[in-house]
């Protein structure tokens, strides 16, 4: 992609308004250096250095989307805990709203604690709960949703990491709402809400999400995904899908389905690329460009992002550098 058509494209990200709902984390990160091994059991003892918190989920989808020119709003719940304040202190460092998050004292704000040495993951905590939202928290949310729906945003990307904000109901609503006003929605799908997403725009789901729904292993090779994409569109009839296969690029459904060849990488952590993916597929969705276009972008600001440490938003100097 020309260096041309990159400024052209920033132009038209530049301004777009977009609403994101979905489950927020914090990412936590602790560093050190590993010398011995536990004299107590056969464990590697971490000399701590350092502690970072990192914006995560639906959270890291908003910080892509600010990153590459786009106005945002988030809604989503967090726990009356400590990582919940942590979390608002780095919404309010990276200049992020925090008027549409939820607090509820019955929840925990879901935390992933990685343990690190060396850039290299030893363990990874994981604090939080999945279960659905209680109908008092179901109430909170709706009514975020409906002071971040009057904003009037160009595209609503729902960001599902099964945690449990995004249910049947909400997402029908949110659907019927924004197909009423002709505003796109963009989803990232997981597991227990997959087939729920009927009406969406737009559709991107993992390799093995798509596999998992259908009940079969769809292979990276364009006639597999090809046949598998149109079963999934005999039931939910979206107007684009994307599915990102890792290593193995990504495959575009659209009037000439193809698979976009992955981007030669030093491979670093994967944690946030399909964040990036989902953020550039919006803005160029708000922008009514073509998803040939984006999707293309989209695989290249994914691979960037895979080859930095830890979870980070994509910039336009990606591109430049």
């Amino acid at each position: 992609m020309e260096m041309q058509d990159i400024t052209q494209i920033q132009q038209q990200f530049d301004g777009q308004s977009v609403l994101v709902l979905g489950d927020v984390m914090l990412d936590r990160y602790l560093s050190g250096r590993v010398a011995r091994i536990s004299p107590e059991a056969p464990v590697p003892i971490l000399e701590w250095h350092t502690t970072e918190n990192r914006l995560g989920g639906a959270a890291n989808v908003a910080l892509n989307v600010q990153a590459l020119g786009g106005q945002v709003n988030l809604v989503s719940i967090l726990g009356v805990d400590a990582s919940g304040a942590e979390f608002c202190k780095c919404m309010e460092a990276a200049g992020l709203d925090t008027k549409y998050l939820v607090r509820s004292g019955q929840r925990k704000t879901t935390t992933k604690t990685r343990i690190m040495a060396a850039q290299q993951h030893l363990l990874r905590i994981d604090a939080e709960d999945t279960g659905y939202l209680n109908a008092q928290e179901e109430d909170l949310v709706e009514a975020a949703w409906e002071k971040a729906w009057n904003q009037q945003p160009d595209v609503v990307i729902l960001q599902d990491y099964d945690k449990g904000i995004l249910n049947q109901a909400l997402i029908a609503r949110i659907i019927t709402d924004c197909n009423k006003k002709g505003v796109p929605v963009v989803v990232d799908p997981k597991r227990r809400q997959f087939w729920d997403y009927a009406g969406a725009a737009l559709f991107k789901p993992n390799l093995k999400e798509l596999s998992d729904a259908l009940g079969w292993p769809v292979k990276p090779e364009l006639i597999d995904l090809t046949e598998a994409v149109r079963a999934l569109q005999t039931k939910m009839e979206f107007q684009q899908v994307v599915v990102t296969l890792g290593s193995a690029g990504m495959y575009v459904f659209g009037d000439t389905p193809q698979i976009l060849a992955p981007v030669p990488i030093q491979l670093s952590d994967v944690c946030g690329a399909g964040d990036t993916v989902i953020s550039i597929l919006a803005l160029g969705m708000a922008a009514k460009l073509p998803i040939s276009l984006t999707a293309s972008l989209a695989n290249q600001g994914a691979a960037w992002v895979c080859t930095q440490p830890g979870v980070v938003p994509v910039t336009w100097e990606a591109w430049r550098s």
